[in-house]
């Protein structure tokens, strides 16, 4: 039994196989993808060359695929039948169309719907060559001869082997075709090979060797000799191989160079021949003509001849003269015409002319006087073709007109015509061109070596570039390659003849050019395949040296092997590592003790069974996907697997999987616990990482709840623990706060459970004992615990949070059950309950620094708050003091006056009584002021409200008519009486009607209908006080029950005016009618929602409805003063009742009259409050006490009369 754990000889033909076929199918799609693209010569590697037919690049992407779905899935059946039937198609395909190429017949199916037009008279493209369908012929046979070879069928295996050769062997040729310059078939009747198809040939021959070699190897039984030395013969043959072909390529490449360079100066100088021919050949028949130009006596002759045209003399001796000039040139005619252009006399004397040219040029050479050369013309279509050499003939003497123009007419065929046709050295395609420029054509002048009747027939457009005539008359000169007329590639010499509009080319085809270098190339190219033959040889007779005594050490180490084998079995045994070999059926062909003690089976259990049939787990698992891919694709793996066992039990593996000859070599290392060590230290990690956020966390966040639900998120962010909760409760054992994370919905649950004061069994023991709780069997030993279902397969820690002898909550979480009675573990965990007890305990210390530094600030509030009022009321002793004389001066002289004006004159009296009585209020309210500043009590007795509202009114009722204010009173005169002192409450009224009457004018300087002071008093019970002072605190908002007593409502739904007639008759108000506030009438109603603040949040004010300080009340009068002004906005409602404080100007408010005024309601046992809505109306409430019978009852008016 041989193992190898090194990739064999198959994985690597087999890679060579997938490498080849996979650039095939590449090069097939580029070539498809430029045909779609319209780009088709972009991969001819050369201008002439023909490009990969689509039918081509489609059968290589198909041979490609036949050999990729065969290497990489040997063993399927529908890998085996799809390389059957693709390439069984190939090789008829190919067939047919090697048969009808050889015939010249081309199918137009071969396009596969591509637009492709040839050129006529060149190659056609777009067909496949017979050479690549022979080919194709070949790679079909040779991948059948493989798909079908076995080890007991050799010779399949070797025609696969040697047909693969064959076709590597003809893409090298074709292939070098190319790089020397001399492609295959090019020239020739049948259709080349383009050099893409020879390089995939080349590629597709290296794939089928890597497809056939595995069979061939096979197929010797033997696993081959050992791969270093055949891999250094195989780089020693690449090497020589190398060297051969570009050294043959540098000889072709210098061969050609010189050949082709005395090729290009041979038509160079026959170009130059040609020119100086036909320069010199121009010369002479200007020569000629000039003879005739400045001639004296012939132009006396002539002059004779035309004036006396019967002279025969002279007739006969002009004639003289052209016969001799005709004759010893031989020109096809000579012709002298009159200054007219009249022909007067010609030799040969024949009736032809040529009359349309003649008559075109007569006037210019006349004009001229210089002998004109006339360019190659016909007359007609059906003419022939001449030039002409026209001479003025001038007078004896200088500055005379013409007498005539002298005409030579020149045949082409005579002379200039075979001057072009003659070649200096015997070639078959060599010819001279003479062209010249039209417009936007060239004109070919003479006769064409492959085309007849060419002569100024036939014509070439300039954009055809390709061509050298065309070249020539743009002005390009020197050597060129093109296209000639006939589309056939030459080299072309290209020459301008100067002194005419003439261009000359001398061309010559390149298949002539290149048919010496041609056979150069053969003979090279067998020289070169011979070396390469030769070196093969060498190698292979190297190879074949070396694998003889490969097998014969291979021969003796069997026999030595035999011997250690039951050794090697025994030390395979006893390994600690598990040693299993499976077959490429996946059956089980040796398990050592270790490997079946891995698996928990029996060997005898393994032995012939498949790996599926003893272990139906591992089916679908990355081990057998890592397996399968070593067996398929020859790759070796090492992977770490988790193996579970039918009883639920698990364990670690490391696996190293390689293939070997006979399938699969798999070597198992139990680490188990090596695994259980890292988990451990992995888990210790994370739970080191949650401490060392949540002591960052407790370093910077200060609230409570905050903390303990980041600290949960951190417990299992960082993957310390599955799940984490905290419960912390107050000092009752009532819980305060709970917070968790890894538990979702469930958690509902427990918090219900820990509001009603019921906590698993893990808290509880954790909070009765120190130390930390273990659960380890959740499943077990939590089973009514709501979280049961959390915890699953998890085990439990629990400890109190508690510090300095004080438990605040406990910490739960889950983590794995094998590391929870880890000592490090439960340490770290009791270090974290730690950090969190003391959290708390700082964060409550915390607190109460802020509660206790609160309460500082807030008695030192009162303090200042005391000392301030201290400070006014000194203030106001002196002012009282100060005012007190000039006061009692006034009134003494008030009363000197009223005694001396009594009886006399009762006006007078009238006004001195009023001056006594103001005097006398403003004694009693510097008498009050002296009374807020010492806390002095006066007596009280009983007053009637209508009266204190009366004397208030008709102190204000002018001014406030003066100012357009409406006032509105409803008082009651059947009200109970208060005790109290008049002039104060008449005071505060007084105060409350001023700001009233201020806010209406700031708001209404002139008159509106909304511009009303409303005065209402009525009678509330001791429920509605009390609610009222109830709501303590310095702001409130009032309920939307608050009642509003307005004026009586008319009939037709308008409002009354009342002044102080005595009001509806009524006891005691039951407040307003169901349903909210009274109706004010067609007037905005102050809205019923206000921002209601009073004098409760004052210290020191006695609850009126408490009954402390006297006998309990149980009737009170409200007197509300409301006005529709610009309400009080809520930035000054903390600061309304302090003294001096005041949002008047200075000169009409000193910011004393509500605080004077909240004294003397607060002295009278009531109390001053006030409603407001900014922007609508603002509304001050006096409460104060009725006055009660000894029954008591309120003591009425009539009741007190009694």
């Amino acid at each position: 039994m041989t193992i190898m754990l090194t990739p064999t000889f198959e994985v690597w033909t087999r890679r060579l196989a997938s490498v080849c076929s996979l650039a095939v199918g590449a090069i097939g799609l580029l070539t498809l993808g430029s045909w779609a693209l319209g780009c088709w010569d972009a991969g001819t590697f050369g201008a002439g060359y023909v490009p990969m037919a689509p039918s081509t690049a489609t059968m290589f992407v198909l041979c490609a695929v036949a050999i990729l779905v065969r290497v990489h899935a040997p063993r399927r059946r529908a890998a085996f039948w799809v390389g059957l039937t693709v390439n069984a198609a190939v090789a008829l395909v190919a067939l047919v169309l090697l048969v009808l190429s050889v015939r010249g017949v081309y199918l137009g199916a071969e396009h596969l719907g591509f637009a492709i037009h040839s050129r006529p008279g060149e190659t056609p493209i777009g067909h496949m060559s017979p050479m690549a369908a022979f080919c194709f012929l070949l790679a079909a046979l040779s991948f059948l001869a493989a798909l079908s070879s076995a080890p007991d069928r050799p010779l399949r295996a070797a025609a696969a082997w040697w047909l693969a050769c064959l076709l590597a062997a003809i893409g090298i040729v074709l292939l070098l075709a190319y790089l020397y310059g001399m492609p295959v078939l090019y020239g020739s009747d049948f259709i080349p090979p383009a050099a893409t198809t020879s390089l995939a040939f080349l590629v597709l021959g290296f794939a089928l060797l890597g497809f056939a070699a595995p069979p061939l190897w096979a197929s010797g039984r033997r696993t081959g000799p050992a791969e270093g030395p055949g891999r250094v013969l195989v780089l020693v043959f690449a090497i020589l191989a190398t060297g051969i072909v570009s050294t043959g390529l540098l000889y072709y490449r210098r061969t050609a160079t010189h050949y082709r360079a005395e090729v290009e100066r041979q038509l160079a100088t026959v170009a130059e021949l040609k020119v100086a021919d036909l320069v010199q050949w121009r010369k002479e028949r200007l020569a000629d003509a000039a003879v005739f130009h400045e001639n004296a006596d012939f132009a006396g002759l002539v002059r004779r001849f035309f004036d006396n045209p019967d002279d025969a003399d002279a007739a006969g001796r002009v004639r003289t003269w052209l016969a001799k000039v005709q004759a010893a040139h031989g020109y096809d005619r000579v012709s002298l015409l009159d200054a007219q252009g009249v022909q007067r006399v010609c030799v040969p004397d024949t009736p032809e002319r040529d009359a349309p040219q003649i008559d075109r040029c007569v006037p210019e050479v006349l004009r001229l006087r210089q002998v004109t050369f006339v360019d190659l013309h016909r007359n007609a279509p059906d003419r022939p073709i001449h030039l002409l050499v026209m001479a003025p003939v001038l007078g004896e003497a200088d500055g005379r007109p013409p007498l005539g123009v002298f005409v030579l007419r020149i045949d082409p065929h005579t002379y200039l015509y075979p001057l072009l046709g003659r070649w200096p050295t015997p070639s078959r395609t060599a010819e001279t061109l003479l062209v010249r420029r039209e417009g936007n054509e060239a004109v070919f002048l003479n006769e064409l070596r492959f085309k007849t009747n060419a002569a100024l027939n036939l014509r070439s457009p300039l954009n055809h570039t390709e061509m050298p005539a065309v070249k020539a008359v743009l002005g390009e000169e020197g050597i060129v390659e093109g296209r000639d007329y006939r589309g056939v590639p030459v080299l072309a010499c290209v020459r301008a003849v100067p002194d005419s509009p003439w261009f000359l080319v001398a061309r010559m085809d390149l298949s002539e050019v290149d048919a010496p270098l041609r056979q150069r190339l053969w003979v090279l190219v067998g020289v070169v395949s011979s070396l390469l033959l030769a070196a093969g040889a060498v190698v292979g007779l190297l190879w074949r040296r070396q694998t003889a005594l490969y097998y014969k050490e291979r021969y003796e180490a069997d026999e030595a092997l035999c011997q250690q084998e039951a050794r090697y079995h025994r030390t395979l045994d006893s390994m600690m590592d598990g040693c299993h070999l499976v077959d490429r059926d996946w059956r089980y062909v040796y398990v050592n003790d270790a490997g079946a003690r891995h698996g928990q089976r029996k060997k005898e259990e393994l032995a012939g069974r498949t790996m599926l049939e003893c272990y139906a787990g591992i089916a679908g698992t990355d081990l057998i996907d890592a397996m399968r891919r070593c067996m398929d694709e020859r790759v070796p793996r090492r992977m770490e697997n988790r193996f579970t066992y039918p009883d639920g039990s698990s364990a670690w593996f490391k696996l190293s999987i390689q293939p070997v000859l006979e399938g699969m070599f798999i070597l198992s290392t139990d680490i188990t616990e090596r695994k259980y060590a890292e988990e451990k230290l992995r888990h210790l990690t994370e739970v080191l990482r949650a401490v060392r956020n949540v002591n960052q966390l407790i370093t910077h966040e200060k609230d409570r709840d905050t903390l303990l639900r980041r600290a949960c998120d951190i417990l299992t962010e960082t993957r310390g623990y599955r799940s984490a909760w905290i419960g912390v409760f107050d000092a009752a054992g009532r819980i305060e706060v709970a917070a968790e994370s890894g538990l979702g919905a469930g958690f509902a649950v427990v918090r219900a459970q820990l509001e009603s004061g019921e906590w698993p069994e893990c808290c509880r023991q954790a909070l009765a004992r120190p130390g930390i709780v273990v659960t380890h069997d959740t499943s077990v030993n939590c089973v009514k615990c709501p979280l049961a279902h959390a915890y699953r397969d998890t085990a439990a820690l629990a400890g109190a949070l508690r510090h300095a002898g004080r438990d605040y909550g406990v910490l739960v979480v889950a983590l794995p059950a094998a590391v929870a009675d880890d000592e490090n573990e439960q340490s770290l965990f009791g270090e974290l309950s730690g950090d969190i007890s003391f959290a708390l305990f700082a964060i409550e210390g915390e607190h109460e620094r802020q509660r206790a530094a609160a309460e500082r600030q807030q008695m030192q509030a009162q303090l200042l708050q005391s000392q301030k009022l201290e400070s006014i009321g000194t203030l106001a002793s002196g002012v009282a003091h100060e005012i007190n004389n000039p006061i009692n001066g006034i009134l003494n002289y008030a009363q000197l006056i009223h005694d001396v004006a009594s009886g006399s004159n009762e006006k007078l009296a009238g006004y001195a009584a009023e001056i006594l009585r103001e005097t006398e209020r403003v004694a009693i309210i510097v008498k009050n002021l002296l009374t807020f500043a010492r806390h002095e009590k006066q007596g009280q007795s009983p007053a009637c409200v209508k009266d204190i509202v009366e004397n208030t009114l008709s102190l204000v009722r002018t001014v406030m008519r003066h100012d357009q204010i409406i006032l509105e009173v409803d008082v009651p005169g059947d009200m109970p009486k208060i005790r109290c002192r008049s002039q104060q409450i008449q005071q505060v009224l007084m105060n409350l009607l001023t700001n009233a009457r201020d806010a209406l004018n700031e708001k209404y300087p002139g008159y509106h209908a909304d511009k009303i002071v409303r005065v209402t008093a009525r009678v509330i019970g001791n429920a509605e006080v009390g609610t009222r002072n109830a709501e303590r605190g310095g702001r409130e908002v009032i309920s939307d029950q608050l009642s509003v007593i307005s004026g009586r409502v008319s009939a037709g739904g308008g409002r009354e005016t009342v002044e102080s007639a005595g009001g509806e008759p009524g006891g005691v108000a039951s407040g307003p009618p169901e349903g909210g506030t009274t109706n004010l009438g067609p007037r905005q109603a102050c809205s019923s929602a206000f921002t209601r603040s009073g004098a409760s949040s004052v210290a020191g004010v006695s609850d009126p409805s408490s009954g402390s300080g006297g006998p309990e009340r149980k009737h009170w009068i409200r007197l509300t003063v409301e006005d529709h002004g610009g309400g009080i906005p809520p930035a000054v409602r903390d600061r309304i009742l302090d003294p001096f404080f005041t949002t008047k100007p200075k000169d009409k408010g000193t910011g004393l009259g509500l605080s004077i005024s909240h004294g003397i309601v607060k002295d009278h046992g009531g109390e001053l409050w006030f409603e407001s809505e900014v922007g609508k109306c603002t509304r001050f409430h006096v409460d104060l006490p009725v006055m009660e019978n000894a029954e008591g009852g309120a003591a009425t008016e009539a009741g007190s009369n009694q």
